[in-house]
C-alpha cells in the first residue's frame, strides 16, 4: 500500500516541482509548519502544506494526495489507491511552496521521507526526549532527526535552533567540513525576534524587524514556531513587515497551546495533542506566568520514553511543583508524578483517564486558569477539554482529534 501511495505521490510532484521546505524535531513540528506555510503564502505563490498531523511515511503521501486523515474502512483505502494511480496535478503559474512535516517513530523514518520528497529548505524545532521506545537514547534520536540536514537538496539552506545543542554541534561539523556558511541559517530565542517580549491581551507580543508580532500563544517556548517561520520567511525575500502580519494573524493548531475559554470563567490551555518532558516542562513554565488565579494542571502520561519513563515523570512532578497551585495526574505514573511534586493534598493522582473524567468537577473550580496536557495514546485528554469548555458544540472546530477516524 505504502508503495502505490509513494507511486502516485512522486508523479505528483514531480509534475508540479515545489519549492520543498521540510521540518521535522520532536516537538512543535506542526505549529512550525502552519507558521511557515502562513508567511510563505505572503509571497504570492501557491502553498502546499500536509495536512493537520500526517507527518508520518504514510501520512505524508496521503495528504499529498488530497486525504486529510487516515482512510477509516475499504471504500476510503479504495479511494486512496484511485487517487494514487491518478494523482490530483494542479497546473501552477508559478513554482508553488510545499510545507512538509516530516515525523519519526523508529529509526529511518526520517531517511525514508527524504528519500521521496528531498527537501530545498531543510529544518528542525528541537530535539528532546520523545518517542524514545524504539531509540536506544536521545543521541540516536538526534542522529535520525539531523538526518534532514544531511539529505538537503544542494539548492537551498538549513534552518538551525541555536538553541538546542545537538543542532549547534552540527553546524559546527559541516563549518568545519567545508559546508557553506550562508547555507546555514540559525533561529533563536535571542533572533527573528529581538529583546521585548511582553504579554498583550490576546497573548504575547514581540518586536519583528518592520513592526510587532501580536501572537495568540501564551508561552514564551512557543514563540519557536514563529521565530522558525520568520527566518524561513525573510530567508525566501519575504518584507519583514509582511512576514510580522502574517505571523500576527497565525493561530495555533488544535491541542498545541490554544487558549481556551472555559466554562464559569475558566481559563483553559489546551495542549492536549501530545506531551513529552520538556514540552510539559515549558508548558508548566507558561502556566506560572498566570498570577493572581488558582493555577492547575491537568497531566497525563507521557508514553513512549522508554527506559526513563520514571525518571521523566518524576521530574514533571517536581517541576509542576513549583509552577501550579493543585497538580491532577492521570495514567500509570500518576503516583510518581504526584509524589514527586510534594504538594500533599493538592495533588490528586487518577489509575486513568476515565477516572479523572468522572471525578473532573470535582478538582476544578470557576475562575481557575487550567493547564490540559497528556500524550496521544490511551490518554486523550481533549476530552477533558471538551468536559471544561464553555461551548461544547464547538468542540469539533476547537479541538484536536475530532475527525471521523479518531471518534471510531
Amino acid at each position: 500500500m505504502r508503495t502505490v501511495l509513494w507511486m502516485g505521490a512522486r508523479r505528483k510532484v514531480r509534475a508540479e516541482n515545489p519549492r520543498v521546505v521540510a521540518v521535522t524535531g520532536t516537538v512543535g513540528k506542526t505549529s512550525a509548519k502552519e507558521a511557515i506555510a502562513l508567511v510563505l503564502a505572503e509571497s504570492g505563490r501557491p502553498v502546499v502544506k500536509t495536512a493537520g498531523n500526517l507527518g508520518t511515511d504514510l501520512g505524508v503521501a496521503l495528504s499529498l494526495l488530497g486525504f486529510h486523515d487516515q482512510p477509516g474502512g475499504a471504500g476510503e483505502w479504495l479511494k486512496a489507491l484511485w487517487r494514487a494511480l491518478f494523482p490530483p496535478i494542479i497546473a501552477y503559474k508559478e513554482q508553488p511552496y510545499y510545507v512538509l512535516e516530516y515525523a519519526a517513530d523508529m529509526p529511518g523514518d526520517i531517511a525514508y521521507l527524504c528519500g521521496q520528497i528531498q527537501p530545498d529548505v531543510a529544518a528542525v524545532t528541537r530535539i528532546t526526549p520523545a518517542h524514545m521506545a524504539n531509540y536506544r537514547s536521545l543521541d540516536e534520536l538526534a542522529v535520525e532527526k539531523l538526518t534532514i540536514f544531511r539529505m538537503a537538496s544542494d539548492r537551498g539552506y538549513l534552518v538551525i535552533n541555536e538553541d538546542d545543542p545537538y543542532q549547534v554541534a552540527f553546524r559546527a561539523l559541516k563549518l568545519k567540513e567545508g559546508f557553506a556558511a550562508e547555507r546555514i541559517i540559525g533561529y533563536s530565542q535571542d533572533t527573528a525576534f529581538s529583546e521585548g517580549v511582553h504579554r498583550d491581551k490576546a497573548g504575547l507580543a514581540a518586536p519583528l524587524a518592520g513592526g510587532e508580532v501580536v501572537t495568540q500563544v501564551y508561552a514564551a517556548h512557543q514563540l519557536y514556531s514563529l521565530q522558525l517561520a520568520a527566518a524561513i520567511g525573510l530567508q525566501e525575500g519575504i518584507p519583514a513587515k509582511k512576514v510580522a502580519a502574517a505571523l500576527s494573524r497565525y493561530e495555533l493548531p488544535p491541542g498545541r497551546g490554544r487558549v481556551l475559554e472555559g466554562r464559569e470563567g475558566i481559563t483553559i490551555l489546551d495542549e492536549s495533542y501530545n506531551a513529552s518532558p520538556a514540552a510539559v516542562v515549558a508548558a508548566l513554565e507558561g502556566l506560572r506566568g498566570f498570577a493572581g488565579r488558582r493555577r492547575v494542571a491537568i497531566l497525563g502520561n507521557m508514553n513512549e520514553l522508554g527506559d526513563s519513563t520514571e525518571m521523566a515523570h518524576a521530574h514533571v512532578g517536581e517541576e509542576a511543583g513549583n509552577c501550579v497551585d493543585v497538580l491532577v495526574v492521570a495514567g500509570p505514573q500518576a503516583e510518581r508524578m504526584a509524589a514527586a511534586s510534594r504538594l500533599g493534598a493538592k495533588a490528586i493522582a487518577f489509575a486513568t483517564p476515565e477516572d479523572l473524567l468522572d471525578h473532573l468537577d470535582e478538582v476544578v473550580l470557576p475562575g481557575d486558569v487550567i493547564l490540559v496536557k497528556g500524550s496521544q495514546n490511551r490518554v486523550r485528554l481533549e476530552r477533558v477539554v471538551k468536559k471544561l469548555l464553555a461551548h461544547p458544540e464547538d468542540a469539533p472546530n476547537l479541538l484536536v482529534r475530532q475527525e471521523p477516524y479518531w471518534q471510531r
